[in-house]
């Protein structure tokens, strides 16, 4: 079976998966469902290049038993099982199982997976003595290959569509999540009606003795491109926001420079708000931001004593914006910086009633960043020197 997909599309998806492929390995394989992803989409690939037709031909002018094109076509099938058994594995995952238990039945999945590729392989024997595709050599032999194929396919399709149709009707879903979770029901229900459909129909091709409607088995190797495709266009989404991360191009990377003068100002002052950085927090910008907006927030409590109160029992709201918080906060770091001495009544500094109890790290941190875009005007044009 071999790709219609011209090679103008083809080989630049493969390409683009590979690269894909190889960022994954790199920066994106330490966790199991990692590992089970990045598995799937390498044996996904490899299946993906032996369906072109220039790797065919190549193929062909290997000696014997190497160069038997049949097996190779045949061994396509064989990965895709393969991939099924990891996407099951992952569902597990997705449903809360324990990590190291799943990581444990793999074996088990796996070991399905080669059970039914020998099935596969040996039921297409017939078609690859006669040199023919399964579906122009058809027989029962066929119905037993399109069977041991697709009851995988359907088993974990089905699994998979419960799965992500739960998580997309889950009120706090985002919306590119939910994008993310339509294309992967889309995949999964075109998979499911694909694989009940299959071996009815060759069963009923073989019984009536019509032959099959598609001979060249063009629409089974469309879809299958289709599938893998879609399977990188998910896989993709992670690679692109690691490598966003990298490249420091990420909202918490971004977040973390537009902050750093002004924690080092107020870290400036005071000292011994700052704590030291383990070897997780160095390499984790995540961790590395919320180090720094606590210690933000650890100064500009000791910098209240000199932000004298103003005896008001009610707090303007208008004021609980950056502008305001940053002037006040000017104001008394330059009462601080001066040397005057604190005054008897003083009011915590509004930045302290920012979200800063907040469990979204991008949101306290936007907040945030509002006010130290103002405090570095504010710095340019020395109103607190």
């Amino acid at each position: 079976m071999t790709s219609p997909v011209p090679a103008w599309i083809s080989w630049p998806i493969i390409v683009l998966m590979a690269l894909t492929l190889v960022v994954r390995v790199a920066w994106l394989n330490s966790s199991i469902i990692d590992r089970l992803t990045t598995r799937s989409l390498v044996i996904g690939w490899f299946a993906l290049v032996l369906r072109e037709s220039a790797v065919q031909d190549a193929i062909r002018h290997l000696p014997k038993p190497l160069g038997d094109v049949a097996l190779f076509q045949q061994l396509t099938f064989c990965c895709i099982v393969m991939v099924v058994m990891a996407i099951y594995g992952m569902s597990r995952l997705w449903v809360g199982s324990d990590p190291s238990a799943v990581w444990k039945r793999q074996r088990v999945y796996d070991a399905v997976g080669l059970a039914l590729s020998a099935v596969i392989l040996i039921s297409g024997t017939p078609s690859r003595k006669a040199g023919e595709l399964v579906d122009q050599y058809l027989g029962w032999p066929a119905v037993v290959l399109w069977t041991a194929f697709y009851a995988p396919i359907l088993f974990v399709a089905v699994a998979v569509m419960r799965i992500f149709l739960r998580e997309a009707r889950h009120p706090d879903t985002a919306v590119r999540e939910k994008a993310l979770y339509g294309l992967a029901i889309a995949i999964a229900v075109g998979l499911a009606l694909v694989a009940v459909s299959t071996p009815v129909l060759t069963f009923q091709e073989v019984l009536t003795g019509s032959g099959s409607a598609d001979p060249e088995m063009h629409v089974k190797a469309l879809t299958f491109f289709l599938a893998v495709a879609g399977s990188l266009i998910m896989g993709a989404v992670p690679v692109v926001a690691v490598l966003r991360a990298k490249l420091g191009q990420d909202r918490i990377s971004r977040n973390l420079k537009e902050i750093e003068r002004l924690w080092q100002d107020m870290t400036d002052q005071f000292p011994e708000v700052r704590t030291t950085d383990s070897r997780q927090s160095q390499s984790d910008p995540a961790m590395k931001l919320h180090r720094k907006i606590i210690e933000i927030h650890d100064a500009a409590r000791r910098l209240s004593k000199w932000n004298a109160s103003t005896l008001s029992t009610e707090s303007d709201p208008l004021q609980l914006n950056a502008e305001g918080i940053a002037a006040e906060l000017a104001q008394a770091y330059a009462a601080k910086a001066t040397g005057q001495v604190p005054p008897e009544r003083y009011e915590l500094l509004m930045v302290l009633a920012q979200r800063s109890g907040a469990y979204d790290l991008t949101a306290t941190s936007d907040d945030l960043v509002d006010v130290a875009r103002v405090w570095r005007k504010l710095r340019r044009h020395s109103v607190m020197s």
